[in-house]
């Protein structure tokens, strides 16, 4: 080859490397495609402007002499090094493209934090951390140096999840402390996060990413059962995307127990924590369909371990929690989830989330709002989770003459209702668990944190035993359940305990004080006694004894009392029955609660529908038999009445309660209500109303008046007012609506 030859063909090389420059040139400045996961977040943020739902941040406290300005220049070689960060996105022709950057100005700023109290410091982290990205122009990572009054310093880091993921942030961690220290070496990666998402793509137009969807089709097919979590407030309309952390520690004996478990069942740590965090929401919810969101990396590419760039894949974990099982059986269960998860993760999660949505009528988006995260690492390393409060604040990250120490963020930006985030370091599992302050409240997170330890406990100790026997509670609360709210030291029914027996003491202590005020007549506590017991004679002679049903309809008249202390004293159960209810729902009460026998007054008895039923009118005398059968006298644990619901649901269902349960009610109630003879109560509630039992035991236990008026005088408004003004009337249960907007000024000001 000769020298003008030679020539010849360097040239043609130089042209055509110049026509590459130029084409990769065009294709930068028209922009690049993005990745199903870039997509669905920069769509979240035209939803919600400014959400830090999606904002990754950690702090540091920086011991040591800093050089302010050594840090900025490492900071913006951090920038220079990843092209992730230097990235914007935006609609080019009604796409989403995304564009990387030849260059950007790195955004390290340094704050005054002196003369600051922990609440102003934590005040300030807050802004830096929550302030908006604006994807079109800003690098996704932003730093921010405080000044404190020690002579310490805080570093501060904010990113974009579009840009970076939990494996990032470790990255973008050691590679600031290598230029901090004085590395000079800046080769990017080998790969680009573009090489993944073309990667990506080519996958999805393969046969393997059918299988996937497939596989995600069939596994979260039917109706999506979100957790439905016992909150301190209602979700709002607009959340604030904010969470805020509760850190605590699962030590060295328990993580090993934890981690000897999941192997005996051929599983990790990470599933046997898994297990018993599903456990825990089941527990919380009383729901047995568990559907928790898990990350997984999405590096198995060894090209991309060293890549800043949002990777990370979300899983929905559904795990079934059933009766009967042993964490054996759940952690078995999770395992097959898991495994099956992770064979198919590479199928973009947004994916996921629009095929189950077009496959379902309610076009359900979400899947879950329970996350779980998990890393294993060693403290020299200086990776992970730490730098993001997970509680580790032990860490020391030696940089040069400077030492990181892990500072707790005040708040996250989170789009889940909880999240737990674990990190094993060296034996010991550093915990998380972020909670939606939007629902939640520091306490409520705190012992919910405690039961997790406590769970986490039993279940490696005890992983053949039922999950739903498994304790939940520590020590103090569960004494302040059993001892405290129970209050084992005040009355409680004793096991021959009735209702008749209390309002029977009360009769003698003070029989001759009226009792009874209804129709027209009065009864006093003796007399009430006296006419219950012979009607109860009468009851036992017509087969009435413990658990038979007795139906009870009396309108306004003292006659109702009786009826039900001489159906107890019988032994039976009363089953009240207002009058004013549809004839086909007071059939339906008496065949479905099996009453043998009707108690009503003889303005009624035409007007219910008897049927087959005996018949005793209330107010006619009765012959005593002269000879009773002999049956067993009432207990505690005997029924008392049996009253029926609304129906608002479906059929009205029988409630069956027991003596035992009103006497309880009663002293509960002597210890809100001070007993006052000279109280007059009101039965102001349908009889077919449980709350009408405690106005009636409230006043008879305790020497008070009960009146027992026709309905017709207690229709909310100005009668019930008259009623109460009439007879002086000093208690009854009512709501806000039965009175009018001006309650005449002769009518008592506070009815309790």
């Amino acid at each position: 080859m000769t020298v003008d030859t030679v020539d010849t063909v360097a040239a043609d090389r130089r042209e055509l490397l110049r026509e590459m420059l130029r084409a990769r040139a065009a294709r930068a400045d028209a922009g690049q495609p993005v990745s199903a996961g870039q997509r669905a977040l920069w769509l979240f943020d035209q939803l919600h402007p400014g959400s830090p739902a999606y904002h990754l941040a950690g702090a540091a406290r920086i011991e040591g002499p800093l050089d302010i300005d050594a840090m900025r220049t490492a900071f913006q070689r951090v920038l220079d090094r990843h092209p992730a960060l230097r990235t914007t996105l935006a609609l080019a022709d009604g796409e989403l493209r995304q564009r990387v950057h030849a260059t950007m100005a790195a955004d390290f700023t340094v704050a005054d934090l002196t003369g600051l109290d922990p609440a102003g410091i934590d005040a300030a982290v807050l802004e830096f951390t929550e302030k908006p990205f604006d994807m079109a122009a800003d690098p996704m990572l932003r730093a921010r140096i405080g000044r404190l009054d020690d002579g310490t310093h805080l570093l501060l880091l904010a990113s974009h999840h579009i840009a970076t993921d939990l494996w990032s942030f470790g990255l973008l961690a050691e590679d600031l402390g290598r230029f901090y220290a004085g590395a000079t070496e800046q080769r990017p990666p080998a790969a680009g996060y573009l090489d993944y998402v073309r990667r990506q793509q080519q996958w999805l137009d393969g046969p393997e990413a059918v299988a996937a969807a497939a596989y995600w089709a069939d596994r979260l097919g039917g109706e999506v059962t979100r957790l439905n979590l016992p909150t301190d407030r209602p979700r709002p309309a607009r959340p604030s995307h904010r969470a805020a952390a509760c850190s605590f520690t699962l030590d060295r004996e328990l993580t090993s127990a934890l981690r000897e478990t999941a192997r005996r069942y051929g599983c990790t740590p990470y599933m046997s924590l898994l297990a018993v965090f599903s456990l825990l929401m089941s527990r919380y919810s009383g729901q047995r369909d568990v559907w928790i969101g898990t990350a997984t990396a999405n590096r198995d590419q060894a090209a991309f371990r060293d890549v800043v760039g949002y990777f990370a894949n979300m899983s929905a974990i559904r795990t079934g929690v059933r009766p009967g099982d042993t964490f054996g059986d759940l952690l078995s269960r999770v395992r097959e989830s898991v495994l099956g998860a992770m064979s198919h993760q590479d199928y973009p999660f947004p994916l996921v989330l629009q095929q189950t949505a077009e496959s379902r009528a309610d076009g359900a988006t979400v899947l879950f709002d329970v996350a779980f995260h998990y890393e294993t690492v060693v403290a020299d390393a200086g990776r992970g989770l730490s730098l993001l409060g997970t509680g580790f604040t032990d860490l020391r990250i030696p940089v040069g003459d400077i030492v990181l120490r892990p500072y707790e963020v005040p708040a996250h930006g989170s789009e889940h209702d909880l999240a737990l985030f674990v990190e094993e370091v060296d034996g010991v599992s550093y915990c998380s668990l972020r909670y939606a302050v939007d629902l939640f409240d520091a306490g409520t997170a705190e012992r919910m944190a405690g039961h997790l330890q406590v769970l986490a406990r039993a279940c490696a100790a005890r992983p053949a035993d039922d999950t739903g026997l498994l304790p939940l509670l520590p020590g103090a609360e569960r004494d302040l359940v059993l001892r405290g709210w129970n209050r084992p030291d005040d009355g409680i029914a004793g096991p021959g305990d009735c209702v008749h027996h209390l309002i029977e003491a009360q009769a003698r202590r003070d029989p001759d004080r009226i009792a009874v005020v209804g129709g027209d007549r009065s009864l006093t506590y003796r007399e009430l006694i006296d006419e219950s017991r012979r009607l109860a004679a009468v009851l036992r002679g017509h087969g009435v004894g413990p658990e038979v049903k007795v139906g009870l309809s009396v309108d306004g008249r003292a006659d109702l009392l009786v009826g039900m202390l001489g159906t107890m004293m019988a032994g039976g159960a009363y089953v009240p029955m207002d009058p004013g209810y549809p004839p086909r729902r007071l059939e339906y009460m008496m065949a479905d609660s099996a009453v043998a026998l009707l108690l009503t007054t003889a303005d009624l008895a035409a007007r219910l529908p008897v049927g087959d039923v005996p018949v005793l009118l209330l107010e006619e005398p009765h012959e005593v038999p002269a000879t009773l059968p002999d049956v067993p006298e009432p207990t505690g644990a005997n029924l008392a009445y049996v009253i029926y619901t609304s129906g608002s649901t479906g059929r009205p269902k029988g409630v069956m309660v027991e003596h035992r349960g009103v006497v309880d009610l009663d002293l509960a109630h002597r210890q809100g209500f001070d007993p006052d003879p000279e109280r007059r109560i009101l039965q102001n509630s349908s009889i077919s109303f449980d709350v009408s039992t405690w106005e009636y035991v409230m006043a008879l236990t305790t020497g008070a008046t009960l009146y027992v008026l026709p309905r017709a005088q207690l229709r909310p408004g100005p009668p019930l007012v008259d009623t109460i003004r009439r007879h002086a009337i000093t208690g009854l249960c009512a709501t806000p609506r039965c009175w009018p907007p001006s309650t005449p000024p002769s009518c008592p000001p506070s009815p309790s």
